[in-house]
């Protein structure tokens, strides 16, 4: 039991540690990502397959942090058991691959996919 107690401790210290490491990671990019959003008037949201998740609180967290400072990014909610983000843009915006990767570089997160939601 002891032990157990002890793993757990350990990997919940280890998801702090690396969350807190993706949030300054996330804030170096933002400001560098400002104008990576294409125009659009049609386009709002966006699925993105995610690669590289590997917890179910930190990583989400952290991805929406990183995603949120997108340039005409309005939301995003990422789930965990789907390896998905659903992303929504303001009506004058386009989301691009290109974006989205520059935000989750260097955090052991990938954009695999991005797609119109339905």
């Amino acid at each position: 039991m002891m032990n157990r107690t002890a793993v757990t401790l350990a990997a919940l210290a280890t998801a702090a540690v690396l969350f807190m490491g993706t949030q300054f990671v996330g804030l170096a990019v933002s400001s560098a990502i400002a104008d990576e959003a294409v125009a659009s008037a049609d386009a709002r949201d966006y699925v993105l397959a995610i690669e590289g998740m590997s917890c179910a609180i930190g990583c989400p967290t952290a991805i929406e942090s990183m995603l949120e400072g997108i340039h005409g990014v309005t939301g995003v909610s990422v789930d965990f058991e789907t390896r998905s983000a659903k992303v929504s843009v303001s009506g004058d915006h386009q989301l691009s691959s290109e974006a989205c990767s520059k935000a989750l570089e260097n955090s052991g997160y990938s954009v695999a996919s991005i797609s119109p939601a339905d």
